[in-house]
């Protein structure tokens, strides 16, 4: 599901798909290559950190259902403050 609670069209449930094997799959290998001893120290903090982040890409459905769960719970069906509209 999305955020705003549709269920998003076969081609777009395809390409979700996609990216995020894409994503994990990098994290993969950015890992396996964060790893190699030849490489100097700096290199492997740089290929760790877009492993990380690129992992974090692969999750970013999940995160984004959870982020929306927390928010539901903390306002209690009031929308966020940042979304309500201004009153003249």
């Amino acid at each position: 599901m999305s955020i705003s609670g549709q269920k998003p069209c076969r081609i777009c449930q395809t390409g979700q798909r996609i990216s995020t094997a894409s994503f994990a799959f990098f994290a993969v290998g950015l890992l396996m290559a964060a790893m190699d001893p030849a490489e100097t120290p700096l290199r492997q903090a740089v290929l760790s950190l877009c492993a990380v982040l690129s992992g974090l890409a692969a999750a970013r459905f999940p995160i984004a259902r959870l982020v929306a769960w927390r928010r539901s719970l903390r306002t209690k069906g009031q929308p966020s403050p940042a979304f309500r509209k201004q009153m003249p």
